[in-house]
């Protein structure tokens, strides 16, 4: 199962209920364990560890939450299972654990890495050869090599690198080549080509004009179109992206207008559905994409109710389900994703005691 990650500033996510919603044919149902969730908890400190069933519902493991660094927010599990990483953004470092398949239990193996200050964010390329993290205060990304063996992270070569003003998401294309950066401040996106050992060189040029407050990003499977959520205007720029060049440009039918304060984006399994969660009134926004032209047009019945305070949204392809942290409800909402890509609620909210930052699945 391919992790899909969403910013962190990135970012949480309750929907229409399954007899209320129509067009196409809701998927899942029961079946055993298929998989592990975690999800950092800042305020304790720790990490949430809960099994997933072939119908998306979390159950909790035993013991959990367990111990990590400071503040934790972003998260992301290693594509062998054996390794799983935060950003402390109150220890500016990232701790590194290891979970007992049987039990679930976590583990933290120290030392803990250090970071530019107020690591937020992370991403690992496909391979899991390299981690990428996004430094808010410090406005920088720290990009990290992993030992395949032990999970030990070492800075590449002239880590960290600098941004222009401190990063309110980061994504990769697919193809891995190229790193975008929102700079939330400054109304924009910087794109940075990847070598191989994973240092990263600023495009040149000016940072590509977006709408204010950009505090989510997602690229579609072809590579063609980046989508980035404007947070204070209330909408999605479509980016067109010419990988010989490494730029961007406006698109057709950019903005597009979405909820009030759109924050975390994500795709469907297909990649044929974008989701965008509106902090401001607890719904989320579908779009379906034109793969010709990158065109978002709304998923009839959009947009879908949701939990209050949706801090970050991640889409699980293996159970089809969209899940979401639910900052004032302390909960983690599950939706099954439907055939057309609206949103039907599963209605079995799972408890974090604390509000929750961020979330990811093993593969």
């Amino acid at each position: 199962m391919r992790l899909k990650l969403l910013s962190v500033a990135t970012l949480g996510l309750v929907l229409a209920s399954m007899a209320g919603c129509g067009g196409g044919s809701s998927s899942g149902g029961g079946g055993g364990i298929v998989g592990t969730a975690y999800v950092t908890l800042p305020n304790g400190n720790a990490v949430g560890v809960y099994r997933v069933d072939g119908s998306g519902k979390l159950s909790r493991v035993f013991a959990s939450p367990f111990a990590t660094g400071t503040s934790p927010g972003g998260i992301v599990v290693h594509p062998s299972n054996r390794f799983v990483y935060t950003a402390n953004r109150g220890s500016n470092d990232i701790s590194l654990l290891t979970p007992d398949d049987r039990t679930g239990v976590l583990t933290e193996v120290m030392p803990r890495t250090p970071s530019d200050a107020s690591p937020s964010l992370m991403l690992m390329n496909k391979a899991g050869s390299l981690l990428f993290v996004a430094n808010v205060s410090g406005k920088s990304i720290s990009v990290y090599s992993v030992n395949s063996s032990t999970g030990a992270l070492q800075p590449v070569g002239n880590s960290p690198f600098p941004t222009i003003s401190a990063p309110g998401a980061i994504t990769l294309s697919p193809s891995e080549g190229f790193l975008f950066v929102a700079n939330i401040n400054i109304a924009s996106v910087s794109v940075f080509s990847v070598a191989s050992d994973g240092s990263l060189q600023l495009v040149p040029g000016p940072a590509a004009a977006v709408g204010r407050g950009p505090a989510g990003l997602v690229m579609e499977p072809s590579g063609h179109f980046l989508y980035v959520a404007n947070s204070q205007d209330n909408n999605i720029s479509i980016m067109a992206f010419d990988s010989s060049s490494g730029t961007l440009s406006v698109s057709t039918g950019s903005p597009t207008i979405a909820g009030t304060g759109p924050g975390p984006l994500a795709l469907s399994p297909s990649g044929a559905t974008l989701y965008a969660a509106n902090f401001g009134n607890g719904n989320y926004s579908a779009f379906t994409i034109d793969p010709g032209t990158g065109v978002l047009t709304p998923v009839t019945n959009s947009p879908f109710p949701a939990c209050t305070t949706p801090t970050f949204i991640v889409v699980n392809p293996t159970v089809r389900a969209l899940f979401a942290g639910c900052q004032t409800g302390k909960t983690i909402n599950h939706s099954a994703i439907k055939t057309d890509g609206s949103l039907v609620s599963a209605a079995d909210d799972a408890s974090t005691g604390s509000a929750p930052a961020f979330m990811a699945f093993t593969h």
